[in-house]
Formats: structure tokens, sequence, C-alpha cells
């Protein structure tokens, strides 16, 4: 069943320019991620996976900070001006070709959380085990 979205959408008073493709040059000419703004320990992290990877630094940092924003979610929050809270959280997508390694390099910008992650349940494996019964 297809659906057409432009209908949906303006029947509801809601209306947006015709999708527009990314054009091929508009990609080539993109800033690089600038890596300095990352800690020295995120910078060579990224670096070695996008060595290892053969995939752009600027791919393998964009993930990383949705990485570390999914770490954060819920743990902390920003304000702006008194009165307005806002969650700590980034929205990135990132663009590439099929077959680019996105997936994979995804999974290894995770590695890290999985590792601490996984460590962590085995070490606490006692007390989970004991709230469980409580």
């Amino acid at each position: 069943m297809e659906v057409d979205i432009h209908n949906i959408f303006s029947s509801n008073g809601i209306t947006f320019e015709e999708f527009k493709p990314f054009e091929r040059n508009l990609i080539d000419t993109l800033p690089d991620f600038p890596m300095e703004a990352l800690p020295e320990s995120l910078q060579r992290f990224c670096t070695a996976i996008s060595y290892n990877m053969e995939v752009t630094t600027s791919m393998i940092a964009t993930e990383i900070l949705g990485v570390l924003s999914a770490a954060c979610h819920g743990r902390y929050t920003i304000q702006p001006r008194n009165g307005y809270k806002e969650g700590c959280n980034i929205y990135l997508l990132v663009v590439a070709d099929p077959s680019e390694r996105k997936s994979p390099s995804i999974d290894a910008a995770k590695q890290p959380i999985l590792d601490f992650e996984e460590e962590y349940n085995k070490a606490h494996k006692k007390d989970f085990a004991r709230d469980k019964i409580a």
C-alpha cells in the first residue's frame, strides 16, 4: 500500500517543500569533523577505528558523539536559561552510500560502552539477584 505523505500533512495544515536529494558535490564539500574538539583519548580512539576500518574520522567522531549522548540520556540536563531545562541529547545522522561501513563503524564506536555494561553486570550479579528476590 502506497501512502502519500504530502496529503496526510497538508490535510492537517502542515506544508513543506518538495524533497530534494543530496547533491554529490555538496557532500564532498562538507568540512571535516573538528577532531581537536574531542578529548585526546577520544581522538586516539576515533583515529584508530578510522584507520582500521578505512572510514573517515568524521564518520566515527559523529557516531562517538551519538554513543556518548545515549550514555548521558536521562542522567544530565542543561539549562540554557532560567526555568528551562532540556535533556542532554544529540540527534545525529550519518549519510553515506550503501556498503560504506556505517553499521560496523557504529558497532565499533559503541563497543566500549557494551564492554563496560557487561563487566558491570558481572561484577554486580549478586546484587541484582538479591534485589530480584526482595
